[in-house]
This record gives C-alpha cells, structure tokens and sequence, in this order.
C-alpha cells in the first residue's frame, strides 16, 4: 500500500504544480473587461490618437502614434528612431501588424480577448488596467508562471496619450 501511495504522490505532484500555476493565471477580470469595453463604446468615441508602447521578451518595441478617423486607421507613425534602421520590408510589415492588431481601441479589446483566450488555460496571468475617464485598456501584462527562470521574461503593452478628436 505504501508503494501505492508513493506512487500516487510523485504523479500527482506535477499536476498539482501545473494546477496551481493555471489558478494563479485567472487573474484576468473577466466582468472588468466586459464592463470597460461596454463604457467605451457607449462613448460613441470613434475618431481619436493614441501612442503604443511594448515590451516584448526583454526588450522594448517601437513605439508608435496611431490616429483613427471614424473608426478607422488612419496612420501610423514610429516614435522611435531605432525604426530608421529596419528595413524597408520589416518596417512595413510592422506598420501593418500595429493597423491590424492594434489600430483602434475596439482592436486593442480584440487583442487582450485573444491574448486571455490563448493564456487562459495556462500559468501565463494576463493583467489588464483601464483608463478612468475613457475605460479603454491603459496598460496589459503578461506575466508567466513557472518554477524555471524563463528566457524573454515578461510582456507588456500600454496605450497612452489619447486624445479624442471630437
């Protein structure tokens, strides 16, 4: 019996790690985000300018102001020199990654859902805060859980100077 129960207790181990990491990622607020998405709407707001910053494995991305005339990307321009260096293909297919994934607010929403329905069965937490005055998302996290040291380390994405153009 006892060897059963050594047994039992090595298997089980692991997945009780793997458990609790995945518990540890709900850290998503589901109803907060709902809420937000629904407050921003509800704004009508539907041409503005915003900059976006990201961090991605260790080191930072391009910037990069983005103004959106009803409801559509209207352009997109780097903040950052480093830019100047990429390029011209690399430039471009950056350009249209940020107009397709992150060039409105409803697209920013779209990216988190997508970024939470990825992560939200693994020890990856995505953390997302809004802003007080407009409700869109301000700043998101993703974070990942191990007991291993993870090469790349953290994520992180933030919109900030918005300007609402109406």
């Amino acid at each position: 019996m006892k060897k059963i129960t050594i047994t039992v207790t090595i298997c089980v181990l692991p997945y009780f790690l793997l458990l609790s990491g995945c518990v540890l990622s709900l850290s998503f607020d589901r109803g907060a985000f709902d809420r937000a998405w629904a407050a921003w709407e509800a704004q009508g707001i539907t041409s503005y300018t915003f900059e976006i910053s990201q961090f991605r494995g260790g080191s930072p991305s391009p910037s990069f102001r983005i103004t959106v005339m009803d409801g559509e990307t209207t352009d997109v321009k780097s903040t950052c020199h480093t830019m100047n260096w990429w390029s011209d293909e690399s430039r471009a297919a950056e350009y249209d990654r940020i107009r397709t994934t992150k060039g409105t607010i409803p697209a920013v929403f779209d990216w988190i859902e997508s970024l939470y329905e990825t992560f939200r069965n693994t020890n990856t937490s995505v953390k997302v805060t809004y802003n007080a005055e407009y409700h869109f998302p301000e700043y998101v996290s993703t974070s990942t859980i191990s007991l291993e040291p993870i090469i790349g380390g953290d994520n992180f994405f933030r919109v900030r100077d918005f300007q609402s153009l109406q």
